[in-house]
């Protein structure tokens, strides 16, 4: 599945360093709304915690207010290449 999933993102154009970008700013969001503590501060510890990034890193993400990204869009992305057919390749499996 990620196989295919490269394949796609690679056919769109979109680096591995643009992905991790996406991701690294997903990440924290989901971790922002989604499990935040009613009785806790949301720190930049406990989402280091929650996400795996480093505290440098959420730090950075959340000073800079660059996370304003539509993160639909990477979803789309993916999800335009499964189980279709473009140039005569087949998203499923390996590809070869």
């Amino acid at each position: 599945m990620l196989r295919t999933m490269v394949h796609h993102l690679i056919a769109q154009g979109i680096t591995h360093g643009a992905l991790a970008q996406m991701l690294k700013e997903i990440y924290l969001d989901v971790a922002e709304a989604e499990f935040s503590l009613s009785f806790k501060r949301q720190t930049d510890s406990r989402l280091a915690l929650v996400t795996g990034l480093n505290r440098k890193e959420i730090a950075r993400l959340r000073r800079c207010g660059c996370r304003k990204l539509d993160h639909r869009e990477i979803a789309t992305v993916i999800s335009i290449g499964f189980g279709r057919k473009s140039n005569g390749i087949e998203y499923v499996g390996r590809s070869r």
